[in-house]
């Protein structure tokens, strides 16, 4: 019988890394310094998520970073005065991990942005619907996009939040002049619980915008327009079309019933289409 390839993508984090430790994050390209963030590993090794206080999670890819090492330089003068404030004995120096990162090669892992997704969460420790939309966005119309969470019931809440507005008028003898009072405006911001998104909705969400044409159109012409597939047609599918010739048939069996039952029940989510061996899509 074909036996069944197991990939084990993770590894094991300890735990002080998932528990992470208070940092005073600095970009060196944006020059903003976060006060007091909380640093981590998130479980699966992916990103080191960081959490300032009042403002979104950030992360970063850890298949990005070049090189992590004990002590830095900063440039900014006053961000290193700011640092020295800090209440402890050791130098700026002594207490600095710098790391290099950057995009080296192009993986677009579906689990991966997932979990960026789910990660990057705002304040409120919800996920903003802009950046779901954001993802997806690259070709297609937003609307589109926002239909589709819509019909997976990922719409999301809606919530409130005021902002100030102020109209300045031209500029006369190097003097700004304000022209009207400060407004309230009132606007509406839209954001998803994280145990809502999960990794199969994210996946439904995924197949709807981004169909396999291919896949599909294989499907039908191999089912005969049916909407399953039964076990002997997988069987000689497996066995005579997408089978290499020239693999040694003691190291790589030939599909059986079992095996592909094995296969059915693994992807097929219709209990009863799983007791006849049956299968009604690819993905």
């Amino acid at each position: 019988m074909a036996k069944e390839y197991k990939f084990t993508f993770s590894s094991s984090i300890p735990k002080p890394l998932l528990d992470g430790d208070q940092f005073d994050r600095y970009d060196d390209e944006t020059c903003i310094l976060d006060i007091g963030c909380n640093v981590r590993f998130e479980e699966n090794g992916f990103y080191i998520v960081w959490e300032p206080k009042g403002k979104d999670a950030g992360l970063l890819d850890v298949s990005q970073i070049w090189e992590a090492r004990h002590s830095g330089t900063i440039k900014d003068a006053k961000i290193i005065f700011d640092l020295e404030q800090r209440p402890t004995k050791d130098s700026v120096e002594d207490r600095t991990i710098w790391i290099t990162y950057g995009w080296d090669l192009v993986n677009p892992y579906i689990f991966r942005y997932w979990r960026s997704l789910c990660l990057a969460t705002n304040d409120r420790g919800k996920i903003p619907l802009r950046n779901i939309i954001k993802t997806f966005s690259s070709g297609k119309p937003e609307r589109m996009v926002h239909k589709c969470l819509t019909d997976l019931g990922l719409a999301g809440d809606k919530f409130i939040v005021r902002s100030l507005n102020g109209k300045w008028s031209k500029r006369v003898t190097n003097v700004y002049k304000c022209r009207s009072g400060r407004k309230r405006q009132k606007k509406e911001r839209e954001e998803l619980d994280v145990s809502l998104f999960t990794f199969e909705k994210f996946l439904r969400l995924y197949h709807k915008i981004c169909p396999r044409t291919d896949v599909q159109e294989l499907f039908v012409k191999l089912s005969g327009q049916k909407e399953y597939l039964t076990r002997e047609k997988m069987i000689n599918f497996l066995n005579e079309e997408q089978r290499d010739p020239r693999l040694n048939e003691i190291l790589f069996p030939y599909f059986d019933k079992a095996r592909v039952q094995q296969l059915i029940a693994k992807y097929e989510t219709d209990e009863s289409y799983i007791a006849q061996g049956k299968v009604t899509n690819f993905y």
